[in-house]
């Protein structure tokens, strides 16, 4: 998959529209609030935790790789950030649950 645009936000708002996802949504997903997702997508603010950054790509659904450097630069198999969310099972979901609660107030 490749992206036109040329910033990470806009890269992650083009795959939100492009998959019917709202902001509303994708917050929720996310643990974001709407304002927060629309400063993202507008290059105000950027994921600032692995965590975060996590639960877009995951709920987008879409490689990291699309989203950094707007198109996949390595195949997904040997992608090792990939790998990485893939390996996740529940506990590591739950410790990721946890990290972005602890997060939540003090950055995006």
């Amino acid at each position: 998959m490749k992206l036109k645009s040329k910033t990470i936000g806009t890269r992650i708002k083009e795959a939100r529209v492009a998959r019917g996802i709202t902001q509303a949504a994708l917050a929720e997903a996310c643990n974001l609030s709407i304002k927060q997702i629309g400063e993202i997508e507008r290059d105000r603010n950027l994921p600032r935790t692995i965590p975060t950054f996590a639960l877009i790509i995951k709920t987008l659904d879409i490689d990291p790789d699309v989203i950094l450097f707007g198109e996949t630069s390595i195949t997904k198999s040997s992608n090792p950030i990939n790998d990485f969310l893939e390996s996740l099972g529940s506990a590591e979901n739950g410790a990721i649950e946890i990290a972005r609660q602890f997060d939540k107030n003090r950055c995006i």
